[in-house]
């Protein structure tokens, strides 16, 4: 009888131990999986450039003390790196398309629209053939080594390898160190949070080809709801015109209307006008930072920005761009003064302003919330 109780007593024992540790599993777990669910909602902070895209700390997810610091975001618009790109690619080297263009991608923040997967596919895009790309992953750490930081997947090309490119795609970028954003689905909780000098940024990423804005307007008026200042990057529009779209339009001030400090657009490959809108700046589009779309100047030619942000107001300079033999360049021939005076001419913007695209700089306050 002694023996049998003794049996029970240690029986029992080991079962507290192991109710103990499937417990403290299930709640590691359950801790682990509601860290990454805010992460994803883009209300606990990404992963710096620091750490590698390792992984988000809960120590560094405190709302930091504001400081009165200016940040800068250098913007440019969508990167396409298969066809007569990845040709070039293959016979210059790896950095040639971005060498006589890198010196001006500085900033806190350097963002760009990646218009494809990363695969290990052999199936390379070509020149009239189908529009299905796919990226050598051997050029995401080049991405970051010229300069970029942070880039949008919401658009209409990560998914040309399905799901399984577009995870893919996520661990290339996370491994190389850079920052994303944005789903081509618009699926909800894709927005990133970055802090820099101080202030804390939402980037959220909207597919417009698609359905789902009012997912994106919800991820919207949660970041503000958090105190954000809120850039929103649309991919948006009908390709290759060159005026401000009714139905973009639209949509611009829904988001605006939802909280969206900032609009900066991609998609229709070419540069399309500014307007101010509740004294709020939206880019419809900032054409093609690096494609192969040789039909036109229009679509060889882009805008780069580059804000300085401080506390009261904003400097921007407007830098034109273009492609030439697949390495982007700025423009600084009449053609820069020619796309300066359409944007001028076009915009949806006060006088003032309008004056000031034409010098390629433009003073403006971006507020927070205001």
């Amino acid at each position: 009888m002694r023996v049998l109780k003794f049996l029970l007593i240690v029986e029992a024992g080991v079962m507290l131990v192991i109710g103990i540790l499937v417990a403290g599993s299930w709640w590691s777990k359950r801790a682990e999986r509601e860290f990454y669910r805010q992460l994803l909602a883009g209300w606990v902070e990404s992963p710096t450039q620091e750490n590698n895209g390792n992984g988000a700390t809960l120590a560094n997810t405190s709302i930091p003390t504001p400081v009165e610091k200016p940040w800068i975001l250098t913007v440019g618009g969508d990167i396409m790196l298969d066809r007569n790109v990845r040709q070039s690619i293959a016979k210059r080297g790896r950095t040639y398309p971005f060498e006589a263009i890198r010196s001006e991608l500085n900033g806190d923040i350097v963002l760009a629209n990646l218009e494809g997967p990363f695969t290990d596919s052999t199936k390379y895009a070509v020149s009239g053939g189908a529009l299905i790309f796919t990226f050598d992953p051997a050029l995401a750490p080049v991405l970051k080594d010229v300069g970029f930081t942070t880039l949008s997947l919401a658009n209409n090309h990560t998914l040309n390898y399905g799901q399984a490119g577009l995870d893919n795609t996520r661990r290339v970028l996370r491994e190389a160190g850079l920052d994303f954003f944005g789903d081509p689905r618009n699926a909800h909780g894709f927005g990133i949070v970055k802090t820099v000098a101080g202030h804390r940024l939402a980037f959220i990423g909207y597919h417009g080809l698609v359905v789902g804005l009012e997912t994106i307007l919800a991820d919207i008026r949660e970041a503000k709801a958090q105190e954000l200042f809120v850039i929103v990057m649309p991919h948006w529009g009908a390709e290759y015109q060159l005026g401000i779209q009714p139905r973009l339009q639209e949509q611009a001030h829904q988001l605006v209307d939802a909280g969206a400090d900032l609009i900066i657009g991609a998609h229709p490959h070419v540069v399309e006008p500014i307007e101010l809108y509740n004294d709020k700046l939206i880019f419809y589009s900032l054409g093609n930072f690096l494609f192969d779309q040789y039909f036109s100047e229009d679509t060889l030619e882009g805008l780069m920005l580059q804000f300085t942000l401080r506390a009261n107001s904003t400097d921007i300079e407007l830098q034109p761009i273009r492609t030439t033999d697949q390495q982007v360049r700025l423009l600084t021939d009449e053609r820069r003064d020619a796309m300066l005076e359409r944007l001028a001419k076009d915009s949806a913007i006060p006088t003032e302003l309008r004056t000031q695209i034409k010098t390629g700089h433009l003073s403006w306050p971006l507020r927070n919330g205001e």
